[in-house]
């Protein structure tokens, strides 16, 4: 999350227009409504970022939280080569299962602990790609596993696009030590495949990559568009070893996007006999070319495959493919292990007016659907300040009201967005804010803003839905 101080338009919304607003898709009134056995990925709900079970909020209002997003740093659960410590992150989740949640969205990534850190990123370390990705994948998969039963969501680093030479970096921050371009893939694709190998009925979310903070809902998608443009993204050096259960036909191939033939087999004819095991040491995806792995099961009984890359800066992960006897299948290789293989959704920070979110959303869907890809568009971040430190009078709580209610939030569901994550529960203790701007829908003490009345009317709209267990197992 980041924000500029601006002044609020002159445009007030009311938090009594609710009575006003147009049905949300799929909404009930929830205090009629018995909970709903949906699986999480098809819901539609809004939750709330936290930072711990806040005491000094009523009980009574920490009810309708009821969907939470958290952060489980990798420094604070591996804080040393020696293990993993859980026992902080352990007593968070916890407490959060015990308040009678519906939904955990984890957000996992930096800062790196220290002895994981690349020297090469400098002074941006502690957020870059770490020296040994084998270790960031090793921290996802703990994490899932530790975690399975309980999580629903998992995003992959906050804010990726706020990287080292994004224009947030004159506000004095980052959120990603590398480029978004060429490094932001590489923790995806290992962080899914962890994700997956130890709980694969979760969703991994890709990390917001929006860059610009400029208050215009058509500025901002660009890194979408690159990023998920997997033929012509920068590329990547991939080797591939391919172990099967049952003899199969093999072979990677190299050829246009556009209808044409393809070419350039790896496989010289008289070498494609079906066997269990094929390797093949070079290629390339993205930077204009394309690529495809070719797989035919000859035989009379299924073949389960398991499909080895390793990259070019050393990560290594594994699919597997599944052939019916008789089959054949092509894997087109930048899809399959590209930006559209390797998430389940994708995220949005919308931190512009709160007018345009719903408009700067539809623009990111827009963008990713140009390319091809139909993953769900979430907006994992969402939030607007009811106070500076730098500008008492650059916002107001009405404003902030308005921003969770029907301008902000209901411009995203009126945009087709179905699940959001508000910024966030409490305020930090005045003065401390590290920007000057406090997002908290409750006082530092405890009490509510008027926004909290705006996450309150959304939450009797949407369905409810059953909770998770009261504990960790």
């Amino acid at each position: 999350m980041i924000m500029r101080g601006r002044r609020n338009a002159a445009t007030v919304v009311v938090v009594i227009l609710f009575a006003a607003l147009v049905a949300i898709p799929g909404c009930t009134n929830a205090k009629e409504a018995e909970p709903q056995p949906e699986e999480a990925a098809d819901r539609t709900l809004l939750g709330l970022q936290v930072f711990g079970v806040p005491e000094q909020v009523a009980p009574s209002y920490r009810e309708g939280f009821r969907n939470f997003r958290v952060e489980i740093p990798w420094s604070y659960v591996q804080p040393d080569q020696l293990g993993f410590n859980w026992s902080a992150s352990d007593e968070l989740i916890n407490a959060i299962l015990a308040e009678g949640c519906e939904s955990i969205l984890l957000l996992l990534g930096g800062p790196l602990p220290e002895w994981a850190r690349d020297p090469q990123y400098g002074e941006f370390s502690n957020r870059a790609l770490p020296q040994d990705l084998g270790d960031w994948f090793a921290y996802c998969a703990a994490v899932a596993e530790r975690y399975g039963p309980v999580v629903d969501f998992y995003e992959v680093w906050n804010e990726p696009g706020w990287d080292r030479d994004s224009e947030v970096t004159r506000f004095g921050t980052y959120h990603f030590g590398g480029q978004v371009e060429t490094d932001y893939l590489p923790l995806l694709q290992l962080g899914h495949a962890a994700i997956k190998e130890k709980d694969p009925n979760a969703s991994v979310i890709c990390g917001a990559l929006m860059y610009t903070l400029e208050d215009d809902p058509d500025v901002g998608t660009e890194n979408y568009t690159l990023l998920f443009d997997d033929l012509n993204r920068p590329g990547q050096e991939v080797s591939i070893r391919i172990e099967a259960d049952e003899p199969i036909v093999a072979d990677r191939v190299t050829g246009a996007d556009n209808g044409e033939a393809k070419s350039s087999s790896q496989v010289p004819a008289e070498e494609a006999a079906a066997r269990t095991e094929w390797d093949f040491p070079q290629g390339h995806i993205g930077s204009s070319i394309q690529e495809y792995l070719n797989l035919e099961n000859p035989g009379s009984a299924e073949a389960r495959a398991s499909v080895i890359f390793m990259m070019d800066r050393g990560e290594v992960f594994s699919r597997e493919v599944i052939l019916p006897p008789g089959s054949a299948e092509s894997l087109d290789l930048n899809r399959f292990i590209g930006f559209h293989g390797c998430c389940d959704m994708v995220s949005v920070h919308p931190y512009k007016s709160p007018k345009f979110w719903g408009p700067f959303y539809a623009n990111v869907v827009s963008a990713i659907r140009s390319m091809g890809a139909e993953q769900e568009v979430v907006t994992s971040e969402a939030g607007w300040p009811h106070y500076s430190d730098n500008d008492p009078a650059a916002f107001s709580e009405q404003y902030q009201a308005d921003a969770i209610g029907a301008l902000g939030v209901g411009g995203l569901f009126d945009a087709g967005c179905r699940k959001i994550w508000v910024f966030r529960d409490v305020d930090e203790y005045p003065g401390t804010s590290w920007d000057g701007n406090y997002y908290g829908l409750f006082s530092y003490e405890g009490q509510p803003y008027p926004a909290w009345s705006s996450y309150e009317q959304w939450q009797q709209q949407l369905p409810r839905y059953p909770r998770l267990p009261s504990s960790l197992p």
